[in-house]
């Protein structure tokens, strides 16, 4: 994972008052990630900083657990290209259930899908790779 292109995460908008990990701290996070070597990274990464968040592979996994979720997820990060669906259909599908104060990202080595945000209901894209200090950053900024 390296660092993401600052403007597609917008990194120069003003920081948070308070750390990362504090503003994240009461949020319900979501991350649809297929590939197990990034979800273990991030899983690692959030361990370490003491942040809960749930772990999808697919698309359907990440549906039936919000499903289960008691109230609606702050932040959801979606891959771009899930093993049974894409995932900007996985947002489509979750814009609809979900209220609109859930922020969904969706995170991708390809960036021709920046251009069709808007259209799908994705608040943001961040490319691959990124790392995990401006993830937690970006994150905190948008839960």
């Amino acid at each position: 994972m390296y660092p993401p292109s600052t403007s597609a995460l917008n990194l120069s908008a003003e920081p948070a008052r308070n750390s990362p990990t504090e503003v994240l701290s009461n949020a319900k996070i979501l991350i649809v990630e297929d590939d197990e070597s990034i979800r273990s990274a991030l899983k690692a990464f959030f361990s370490l900083v003491s942040l809960d968040a749930h772990w999808a592979e697919d698309g359907t996994q990440a549906l039936s657990i919000v499903e289960r979720m008691h109230a609606a997820p702050t932040l959801i990060l979606v891959d771009g290209r899930l093993p049974d669906m894409h995932g900007l259909e996985l947002i489509q599908i979750l814009r609809k259930k979900l209220p609109k104060s859930t922020s969904i990202y969706l995170f991708s080595a390809d960036t021709e899908y920046a251009t069709q945000l808007e259209r799908f209901g994705v608040d943001g894209f961040i490319p691959k790779p990124f790392d995990a200090d401006s993830l937690l950053s970006f994150a905190s900024r948008y839960a």
